[in-house]
């Protein structure tokens, strides 16, 4: 009957949805029209604006040209009023020209007059200017008197001040010459003083480089005890290091394994293979994936799921039977499903199990996961309770009567029942608590760092500590140095004045010659002084006289200039007035030439002013043409207008029947939707009526198995038919409790041995993977080690020929050769060095000199150098031990050698340098400051022509 409704709904639901079909298609069909009609409006519209733009550009022309045509005729009414002012404009000119020339015969009439004023004035100054002429004659006559006379009198006196001057300054040096002498012995007790100073000074700088030594070695010995702390505190930093990588190996490991789900069986795998594939959809991971546990509860957790901690977890059933189908297809192993849309768990609910003592919590509180996966989660940790303590549990359990199923925090179970797993547990072994260990191993990680990063704080003060030490024995090396030159300089200063000490003597004989010298100067130059005063007293009373005569004709002259200066005046002033006037009349004069002009053009203007009148008629004629034409065309325009608009009109009432019809057929859609959804309603109602009744089917078909375990078809072939349903529910009670009388009985044996059973392909099957992993690292590693043992002979056996031949070279004779002890394990055997120089028969090595072992080592250097080239290659001092003919050959050999290699050299061997392309020095002339020398030889040596 259900199911008759169910088809029923779904041919009327199928009805509606074709009718909606048709409709749609109605509905499109009118759009599609109305859009069309649009596109024809909108063409329609374009065209019809087009008009309207050239209408409205006409328009503008139209009033354009009746603008021009008005300013046109207003231009020639102001042409008009021109004419007329022209007229009246000619008979002021000629009252103008009458006014200037009035003024021009005034001015020139003041002109005449002070003319004649200025000749007047003109002569007076004539006359007061030969007067002046005949005063200054004889005042320049004078003048060049009593200048002959001054510089006569300046010479005397000059020749008697610098008498006076040249004897002090003789007198001076005279005193000068006494004090030097006197000073002479007060030089030689100085430089006496001084030799004494320098000799003390010496002695204490040599003192000072005592001291400085004795510093030395204690800055010597602290550098030494900081550097033994600071490679001490490296050591451990390297141990600590190395633990850090260790870790960090340990958990890049980890980190694999989980990615590549290592320890899951190979169905769970190829199932998770082939979901990232994009080939399996609704695949979700396994369980372990999907749920996160605290540390403290990993071990339960991981004990209550067991094999189920591999289960995957689906959408739903369809999911499941296509994975399913996968692994059969494959053949890749089983694997157990859990449909998300199927599962439904429950969660143990005991009273008072909270308060129980060591109870913790429900297995399925203590894990965090999605809330999608709630009820698989509380189905497979919902009936699991969680114990801290194995005695803890035995209680609950007892206090139960074993009902449900009981893990403790260290991985012991008591099963629902009464029976009970458990013992040792391999540490960090499960799927589960992998996750927990790589946390674990991170956060163990972090701390090592913040300890190495300690460390390393540390090694850097007890290295900057080392570095302050080696800056201080450095800075005692620069002072010793310092001290030395010191030294040196105190020398220089006590040679010097025992130098001055001998020429101390030699100066005084000198300075008495000198002072004889001088004073036979000082009678010469007094005599000269007492001759030019006596002709300085008569030169004075000369030029007294002829300066009273030169002041009485000054006299005269001032007041004769007094006179000329006013009459000078005068006559400027009246000179300007002159100027002045002939301005005016030369202003009045270009007036009078500017207002005839102005009237012989004024003819000319009146004949142009009507010639513009005529041109600006012709062009108002040409306007209105114009006019007149673009109103025409206007009018055919607003013709074409017009027919348009009626075509907008007869288009936009079709438009309007169209979208009419469109919304009828809407609201007509919107009736059969709503009919269609409400049919839709009824379909899920039945449906869900039909599940419902389904998942009762199916609940009292599990509860006849569950209770009586009995199918279907079994308890319908018994034909049992009830009466008294209350009677039959009354002995049905009185049987379970006689069966629960009975006592508990293991329910979970068969779980339990699926579980163990799973746990033993696993551990069997991660057995096999790492047997097999060891063995195909093992062939690995023989197969490394065969050729490395290869290479090796080989290049061994080259090295052995190239230190042969070298060792010749440089030896001049000899033989040498490497010998493996153990032919038969050429990686692991000791090599022995067997050399024999030329003249001698040596068993050991160890008997050789030292110049003869160093040299065979750089014979062996040179011979690894020869078959592996490096490109860059220092060596420090290595022939220090040789004599000069061997480091001679060290040196041509490494030059040699400078084919494929590039060398830097540290050496103090004459033999190394001259064979050196560039030289460089370090040198510390101050504390501090290191100074660096360049000398490149081998371009030296070809400027030079020596190369």
């Amino acid at each position: 009957d259900q199911e008759h409704k169910i088809e029923i709904a779904e041919a009327s639901h199928k009805e509606a949805q074709d009718e909606l079909s048709k409709i749609g298609e109605m509905i499109d069909k009118a759009a599609d029209g109305t859009r069309d009609i649009n596109i024809k409006l909108e063409e329609i519209r374009n065209s019809a604006s087009g008009f309207e733009e050239k209408l409205s550009d006409i328009d503008s022309q139209i009033k354009v040209a009746e603008n021009s045509i008005l300013h046109n005729n207003e231009t020639i009414e102001r042409i008009n009023r021109d004419k007329a002012s022209e007229n009246e404009t000619e008979q002021n000119i000629d009252a103008a020209v009458s006014e200037a020339l009035e003024r021009i015969k005034k001015a020139e009439e003041q002109i005449a007059a002070l003319t004649a004023q200025m000749d007047e004035l003109s002569k007076q100054e004539e006359t007061y200017r030969l007067s002046s002429t005949e005063f200054s004659d004889k005042a320049a006559a004078l003048s060049g008197e009593i200048s002959a006379l001054s510089v006569k009198l300046a010479d005397c006196r000059v020749t008697a001040e610098t008498a006076n001057s040249s004897v002090e300054e003789i007198r001076s040096r005279i005193s000068a010459i006494d004090g030097s002498m006197g000073s002479r012995k007060d030089d030689y007790e100085a430089l006496l003083k001084r030799k004494n100073d320098a000799e003390t000074a010496l002695k204490e700088t040599r003192d000072e480089i005592v001291s400085v030594k004795n510093a030395i070695d204690g800055y010597t010995l602290r550098f030494e005890n900081r550097g033994k702390k600071a490679d001490s505190v490296k050591l451990a930093i390297d141990e600590k290091q190395r633990e850090l990588h260790k870790g960090q190996d340990r958990v890049r490991i980890l980190e694999d394994l989980e990615k590549n789900m290592e320890g899951y069986f190979g169905a769970v795998k190829a199932v998770m293979k082939e979901s990232g594939r994009g080939a399996l959809r609704g695949i979700h991971g396994p369980v372990s994936q999907l749920i996160t546990v605290k540390e403290k509860y990993s071990a339960a957790i991981e004990t209550a799921l067991g094999a189920a901690v591999q289960h995957i977890v689906v959408d739903n059933e369809t999911d499941a039977k296509r994975a399913m189908g996968f692994l059969k297809e494959r053949r890749a192993g089983r694997a157990t499903f859990l449909p998300i849309t199927a599962i439904k768990g429950r969660v143990l609910s005991e009273q008072g199990l909270d308060d129980q003592y060591g109870f913790v919590s429900i297995a399925s509180d203590l894990v965090s996961y999605d809330n999608k996966y709630s009820e698989i989660i509380r189905w497979l940790l919902g009936r699991t309770a969680v114990a801290e303590d194995i005695d803890s549990a035995v209680a609950i359990a007892k206090k139960y009567s074993y009902r449900f199923r009981i893990v403790t925090l260290d991985g012991q179970v008591i099963n629902a029942g009464g029976s009970m797993t458990g013992g040792s547990r391999v540490q960090n072994a499960g799927i589960l608590s992998r996750g927990n260990e790589i946390d674990r191993l991170k956060n163990s990680l972090v701390s090592m760092q913040n300890e190495l990063n300690g460390m390393l704080s540390d090694y850097k003060l007890l290295s900057e500590d080392a570095s302050a030490a080696k800056a201080e024995l450095e800075g005692a090396e620069g002072d010793l140095l310092r001290a030395k030159e010191e030294e040196i300089r105190r020398e220089g200063e006590l040679k010097l004045a025992n130098d001055k000490l001998s020429s101390v003597s030699s100066g005084v004989k000198e300075l008495l010659e000198e002072k004889e010298t001088l004073e036979k100067r000082i009678e010469s130059v007094n005599s000269g002084a007492e001759a030019a005063r006596s002709q300085i007293g008569e030169l004075k009373e000369t030029l007294e006289n002829k300066e009273k005569e030169l002041e009485s004709i000054t006299g005269d002259s001032q007041t004769l200039q007094k006179d000329r200066e006013e009459t000078a005046s005068k006559a400027a002033e009246i000179r300007l007035r002159i100027v002045a006037l002939q301005k005016d009349v030369e202003a009045n004069t270009d007036e009078v030439t500017r207002l005839k002009n102005r009237k012989t053009g004024h003819l000319d203007r009146l004949s142009e002013l009507d010639g513009e009148i005529r041109e600006i008629e012709e062009k108002n004629n040409e306007l209105k043409a114009l006019t007149e034409h673009l109103s025409n065309d206007a009018k055919a325009l607003k013709a074409s207008h017009g027919d348009a608009q009626n075509q907008i009109n007869e288009l936009i009432s079709q438009r309007d029947e169209l979208e009419k019809q469109a919304n009828e057929l809407r609201l007509h859609e919107r009736a059969k939707s709503e009919e269609r959804e409400r049919l839709s309603g009824d379909i899920a109602r039945l449906e869900e009526r039909k599940i419902a009744m389904r998942n009762e089917y199916d609940n009292l078909t599990s509860k006849l198995y569950d209770e009586y375990q009995l199918t279907r078809r079994e308890a319908a072939a018994l034909e049992i038919e009830i009466d008294d349903y209350s009677l039959a529910a009354k002995r049905l009670a009185e049987l379970k409790s006689q069966i629960r009388a009975l006592g508990s009985v293991n329910v979970s044996a068969i779980e339990e041995y699926k579980e163990v059973s799973e746990r033993y392909e696993f551990l069997s099957g991660q057995i096999n993977d790492v047997e097999t992993s060891r063995a195909e690292l093992n062939k690995m590693i023989d197969d490394l080690t065969g050729k490395m043992a290869e290479q090796f002979r080989d290049q061994f056996n080259r090295i052995n020929a190239c230190f042969g031949q070298t060792f010749i070279e440089l030896f001049g004779g000899g033989k040498a050769e490497l010998r493996l002890e153990d032919e038969r394990d050429v990686l692991g055997s000791d090599i022995e060095i067997k050399v024999q120089p030329p003249g001698k028969n040596v068993q050991n090595i160890n008997l050789l000199s030292g110049g003869e072992k160093g040299l065979s080592a750089i014979a062996l250097l040179f011979a690894i150098l020869k078959v592996t080239p490096a490109p860059f290659c220092i060596f420090d001092e290595v022939e220090a031990a040789l004599d000069d003919v061997n480091v001679s050959r060290y040196a041509q050999y490494v030059r040699r050698m400078t084919k494929n290699t590039q060398f830097i050299l540290i050496t103090h061997r004459r033999g190394t340098m001259e064979e050196a392309d560039v030289l460089y020095g370090v040198t510390m002339q101050e504390k501090g400051v290191s100074k660096l020398l360049e000398l490149k030889t081998a371009e030296m040596a070809k400027k030079l022509g020596l190369a």
